[in-house]
């Protein structure tokens, strides 16, 4: 075997992908400390053929449903980040444009807006009441029902292809391609690590990490252990992802050459074809179960019925319409749910008496990624009224998005301005050591013809400020950390009830 495929190099720039916004995390770390010895031992796995997959740590996620998870070592991560960039300059020139998953540019809002674009070019076209028609459909049970030898094979004819391609580097170069043919030696280290990763089963001898009711919730049928022997791949790991992908081309091909579907689209295993009448999409339905069942041995989920473009569709968690989209109701409900979750923790007291606000700062970091994350799904749909109707039911979250701690480099008297400058006709109570220094409601000036500041407009009575670490300069750093509400201020809507 020719060493020079497999360099430390190449194992290096691996784990500086793999360890991407992961560094935080006990597995990274706990590799980090030995991470030239971790490196060699597995370039010399690697380069010897005695490579073999870790034990995966196995989990249950909640979140949309409760689906099994198997999470490769971080070993194994590493050689996954070595291998599938060098299978993407391979497949990707013959993967079809819009497949948007797990493919660099692409995404869920990428794909989100090329629906739309469909349907909009299709609403367009047609008359009023002669509307374009769409089918989704998807697969029962993916990841679990993936035939390993039909996956190899893919992957083997991709590589041999590869090998005999005798192309000069002007034209690879100008078309975009590989940037030279692939060699023997290469190829054939692709093809021992697929078969070796393939060959795995993750499900074998898996750490279970996690409460065993959860699992539970898991359909058996839903279970890597049950998918069967040759079947499946662990929903987690980069190589999952990828294969699916190249598992899926031939269907792919199957919808763009053969049905000749003009609009056509998929993530994962979620798919839309669009088309002039319901009758056409009818028959591509008969052929697609033909075609999945007799090459990929796949079963669609439900056989779904054509519906017209303007109706809308339910796709990535937005309904996509003609000219504008919304965000799905069980997103939203999601959002709802965890609210009342972090209300539970920061929030006590009830309206009547006046409630505080904790701003606890563990859990304020788990709002403020979890709020992050669903401003930018929110961003992408049409959703002001969702949020003012958001920041209505729970206006506790408006009052802590300006909880931030004090500036670099302030002195006391500087930070005291600053939160006297922030909370306003409040009576401020800053940490100074071991005593509370209070500070009283400023009074805002104004001239004759100006309007008076209505002091009851401020729902915060008093702000408790403490000391939360050092600055650079050596002084000490504070942040807001309770906020007293005024009573008859609204908690939200769907509290007062609750309150006692």
């Amino acid at each position: 075997m020719n060493n020079n495929v497999i360099t430390f190099k190449g194992l290096y720039e691996a784990y500086c992908g793999c360890r991407r916004r992961k560094r935080r995390t006990q597995n990274a770390q706990r590799y980090e400390m030995r991470l030239l010895d971790n490196l060699y031992e597995t370039l010399s796995a690697l380069q010897n053929r005695s490579y073999s997959p870790h034990r995966s740590i196995r989990f249950v996620a909640q979140r949309p449903k409760a689906r099994e998870i198997h999470a490769a070592d971080f070993s194994d991560r590493v050689v996954h980040h070595w291998l599938v960039p060098r299978l993407e300059r391979l497949f990707e020139p013959i993967f079809i444009h819009d497949v948007y998953s797990n493919r660099v540019g692409k995404g869920t809002h990428k794909a989100v807006d090329r629906l739309q674009r469909f349907i909009t070019l299709r609403s367009q076209v047609h008359s009023v009441g002669n509307d374009g028609w769409f089918l989704q459909l998807d697969i029962a049970n993916f990841f679990n029902s993936i035939d390993k030898p039909i996956l190899f094979k893919l992957i083997q004819q991709r590589l041999r292809k590869a090998v005999k391609q005798q192309v000069g580097r002007g034209e690879l170069l100008q078309t975009g391609r590989i940037n030279s043919p692939l060699q023997p030696e290469e190829a054939d280290t692709l093809l021992w690590l697929c078969h070796v990763l393939l060959k795995h089963d993750a499900s074998h001898k898996a750490i279970y990490r996690g409460k065993p009711a959860l699992l539970q919730r898991v359909p058996p049928h839903k279970q890597l252990g049950n998918a069967g022997k040759s079947k499946g791949l662990p929903i987690g790991n980069l190589t999952s992802q990828f294969f699916a992908n190249v598992y899926f081309n031939p269907f792919d091909q199957f919808v763009k050459h053969q049905l000749k579907c003009r609009h056509y689209l998929r993530y994962v295993d979620d798919f839309i074809l669009l088309a002039d009448t319901p009758e056409q999409l009818v028959q591509w339905r008969a052929q697609i179960v033909a075609f999945l069942q007799d090459e990929l041995q796949l079963t669609l989920k439900v056989l779904a019925e054509p519906s017209p473009v303007k109706s809308g569709a339910d796709f990535l968690g937005y309904i996509v319409r003609p000219h504008y989209r919304l965000v799905r109701r069980r997103v939203v409900g999601n959002l709802r749910e965890k609210l009342h979750d972090f209300q539970s923790k920061l929030v006590r007291g009830n309206v009547r008496s006046g409630y505080s606000v904790t701003l606890q700062t563990e859990v304020m970091a788990e709002l403020q990624a979890t709020l992050a994350s669903y401003r930018g799904h929110f961003k992408h749909a049409n959703s002001y009224r969702l949020r003012q109707q958001i920041a209505r039911e729970f206006p506790w979250l408006n009052l802590i998005k300006d909880s931030q701690p004090s500036p670099l480099s302030m002195s006391y008297k500087r930070q005291q301005q600053f939160f006297r400058q922030r909370y306003p006709a409040t009576d401020c109570h800053i940490q100074r050591g071991t005593e509370m220094d209070v500070l009283p409601p400023r009074i805002s000036r104004v001239k004759k013809h100006q309007q008076p500041i209505q002091q009851q407009a401020n729902p915060i009575s008093r702000v408790v400020v403490r000391e939360q670490g050092h600055l650079k300069n050596g002084l000490k750093r504070r942040m807001a950390y309770q906020l007293f509400i005024k009573p008859g201020v609204e908690l939200c809507p769907n509290q007062r009830k609750k309150q006692r």
